[in-house]
């Protein structure tokens, strides 16, 4: 589990929907950092669920809001599958999402982006930290 590797010592982190929330995380990081400027944020993010807002890509752009979106490609709606299974609705190529490069998606929106190929490469990207001059996208490949 995710939350297992994080080491949390700031009160109020993370911050996550209850119950899932698909596209919640994009739009939620950028009120984030408008309301706490202070903290900086990195806001975990998969490539089916970011197409839920895409769009708030441009509003972190255009007041250049200092986030760090961590993208996890695996070429399909991750999450839908896991509700499909759970609901015993079958899966099929409706759930694949193959050909959206979110490296292009985030250039398009003015966003600094970088592709992480290891574990010590996103570190070293994330420590480098936010720019004050707007966000940035990095991905990581999930496959």
């Amino acid at each position: 589990m995710f939350r297992d590797r994080l080491t949390i010592t700031r009160a109020h982190s993370p911050f996550h929907p209850a119950a899932g929330g698909l596209g919640w995380g994009l739009p939620a990081a950028i009120g984030l950092e408008l309301g706490c400027p202070d903290r900086p944020l990195v806001a975990l993010l998969g490539d089916g669920g970011m197409q839920y807002t895409v769009s708030g890509l441009w509003t972190a752009a255009r007041h250049r809001v200092p986030v760090t979106f961590v993208v996890c490609t695996n070429d399909r709606y991750r999450a839908l599958e896991e509700f499909a299974d759970l609901l015993h609705v079958p899966t099929g190529d409706y759930l694949g999402i193959p050909d959206i490069d979110v490296l292009d998606v985030a250039r398009g929106y003015s966003l600094e982006v970088h592709r992480a190929d290891t574990l010590e490469d996103l570190t070293e990207y994330l420590k480098k930290g936010p720019d004050a001059t707007g966000p940035r996208l990095v991905e990581i490949f999930q496959r």
